[in-house]
């Protein structure tokens, strides 16, 4: 019985608003979670492990899983890349690019610029 309550502390929200406040402990439960928990849109550039990059666009119509099912995210748009890695246009026509970790070999996460020009 003691192990049970100590789970049902560990969940409550008054404890995780306590340990996060207290701690840099964070009640997600990987860090998959934290990267794709933010309410802002970014770019997603990814090389896989089959050596290919790819990118696109993580934003309101974007989804990611969260623990314990198997990570993957679906970009609601994919983009070309420049030679150098960096976004370059739009890829036409695009539904979205579906992305599973098994298959990423390094994920990069960055804000997108606003040209106010």
């Amino acid at each position: 019985m003691p192990g049970l309550t100590v789970v049902r502390i560990r969940r409550a929200g008054w404890f995780k608003s306590l340990t996060k406040a207290l701690t840099r402990l964070d009640s997600r439960e990987r860090a998959w979670d934290f990267a794709f928990s933010s309410h802002v849109p970014f770019f997603v550039r990814a090389k896989l492990k089959s050596g290919e990059r790819v990118g696109g666009l993580y934003g309101d119509d974007s989804f990611a899983s969260a623990f314990p099912e198997p990570q993957d995210v679906f970009l609601e748009q994919a983009w070309r890349l420049a030679e150098d890695g960096t976004p370059d246009q739009p890829v036409p026509g695009s539904r979205g690019l579906l992305l599973r970790q098994d298959d990423v070999e390094l994920l990069e996460l960055i804000d997108l610029e606003v040209d106010d020009g």
